[in-house]
């Protein structure tokens, strides 16, 4: 395992992991969530990856992940954690462990054009050729200050609904937030953020994601003056307002059928309003849940992450049975610990090595 590559990992996860609250996450953090079937998870793709590497190169296998951010979030989620169980446990070895990450991370390095761990705060995913192309194809608009605020409303409204629908800790398998591509549009320069709402109705998750009469939405954005920065997780930063340096915007639609439409910008706020409607439904219906149906929802989306990987491989995507019955052995003991420290966290009275933590050669 390149020693250089893990450094960038730790440091590039650390400064994403200090912008983020867990205490804060909904309806519950990744150890609420995960903690007690994070093994099994760890186990099936440890064993998926050692198969797959021995048929399919890390080039041939991007194609079963639909975007970059699956593998990151995956990888911090259960997988490595799951990792340093099993060899604990003496299930796996350390060197079978390195070895599978090592070709998840070579996957994820394939997948995009440079920086896989986004340590210069930057996702950047297409290539110079794929900007190229966005920029021939797509028919950007100019925006006004009116448009402005209904672009940023939509953007609101759509990370809403995603985050509805795979809770706050999975929202890679709703969307991805890629750039910023410095480019030269209508002869100024600009930086380009494409913001890739992929998977906007899980129905296999969820009955309400059948309300929303849009597949897909792509919003391609050209700010001017600015410095943006996207890290690990995502997260978006910039030194000035994004919604005011806003100079021009395109929106990408696919809809149930499959038709793909460019909106003019003053026809999207009916779509901003069924994002809108539905997350607040979504939310309230999840908020009523008992905690052990949140945590046997919460197993189903992790796993679903994968559903593109698993279907590749000729896998049911869904979690084994071992799954929820671990969870109900340990669901609630382990929500009721892990929301505890995720508190301390966020008062600042505990703190995590972060290095360390996701170090597969330090025992657990």
């Amino acid at each position: 395992m390149d020693s250089n590559k893990m450094t960038d990992f730790f440091t590039s996860l650390t400064n994403a992991i200090d912008k983020t609250d867990s205490g804060t996450f909904w309806p519950g953090g990744g150890g609420q969530i995960g903690s007690s079937f994070l093994k099994v998870d760890a186990r099936d793709l440890h064993n998926q990856l050692q198969a797959l590497k021995k048929n399919k190169t890390a080039s041939e296998a991007t194609t079963y992940f639909y975007n970059p951010s699956t593998i990151r979030y995956v990888a911090v989620g259960n997988f490595i954690i799951g990792l340093k169980m099993l060899i604990r446990d003496n299930i796996i070895t350390l060197d079978s462990a390195k070895e599978s990450l090592d070709f998840f991370f070579d996957i994820l390095d394939q997948k995009v054009s440079t920086d896989p761990f986004c340590l210069n705060n930057k996702n950047i995913w297409f290539n110079k050729n794929q900007i190229n192309q966005v920029l021939n194809e797509v028919n950007f608009k100019k925006v006004d200050l009116v448009e402005q605020t209904v672009v940023s409303r939509l953007v609101i409204a759509l990370n809403s609904l995603v985050w509805s629908f795979y809770y706050d800790i999975y929202v890679e398998s709703g969307f991805e937030f890629h750039g910023p591509y410095s480019v030269e549009y209508e002869n100024n320069e600009y930086k380009l953020i494409i913001r890739d709402y992929h998977d906007l109705r899980p129905a296999a998750l969820w009955e309400k994601a059948n309300n929303f009469g849009y597949k897909s939405i792509k919003l391609y954005l050209l700010y001017s003056d600015v410095n943006i920065g996207i890290d690990y997780f995502m997260h978006e930063f910039s030194d000035k307002p994004l919604r005011t340096n806003l100079a021009f915007c395109a929106v990408e639609t696919v809809d149930t059928a499959g038709n793909t439409k460019f909106f003019p910008i003053n026809e999207v706020t009916p779509i901003a309003e069924s994002a809108e409607e539905i997350a607040f439904e979504q939310v309230n219906y999840v908020n009523q849940l008992e905690t052990i149906e949140k945590i046997n929802m919460g197993a189903r989306i992790c796993y679903y992450q994968l559903k593109s990987f698993r279907d590749a491989l000729g896998i049911n995507w869904e979690p084994p049975q071992e799954v929820f019955d671990l969870i109900k052995q340990k669901g609630l003991e382990r929500w009721e610990k892990f929301k505890s420290r995720a508190e301390k966290i966020s008062a600042g009275v505990a703190k995590i090595d972060w290095g360390s933590k996701y170090d597969l050669a330090k025992p657990i």
